[in-house]
């Protein structure tokens, strides 16, 4: 009975259409060979909610830290829910984790799962 009731789950959640259809191209526009990555980043983070908001205090799409980043990017903060901005924030987070780091996507809990 179960094997069944999770067959038509997934048969139904293959065929519906994503709540948030524009994630994946405004990723692949910022990301462009890392949007796999980023996709699956930002997944595990907010399950791709662009209002998301963790216990951490941690904004939108992408989990935008407000203790780290909120000064540093006061100019498009209260934009952090749209998901452009979120993902052009990401971005600039990631940069600066890559040249700091070597590793952008140390900088999200998620992005330090192998």
């Amino acid at each position: 009975m179960w094997v069944y009731l999770w067959l038509l789950l997934d048969w139904t959640g293959y065929h519906a259409e994503p709540p948030h259809s524009e994630i994946p191209a405004v990723v692949e526009e910022y990301f462009g060979e890392e949007s796999s990555r980023a996709l699956g980043v930002f997944w595990c983070e907010s399950l791709h909610r662009p209002t998301a908001v963790s216990s951490t205090d941690d904004h939108g799409l992408t989990q935008i830290s407000r203790e780290y980043w909120s000064a540093s990017m006061d100019h498009i903060w209260d934009r952090r829910y749209e998901v452009e901005t979120s993902v052009h924030m990401a971005r600039l987070i990631w940069t600066w984790g890559e040249l700091k780091f070597g590793d952008g996507w140390l900088l999200w809990t998620c992005g330090r799962i192998p």
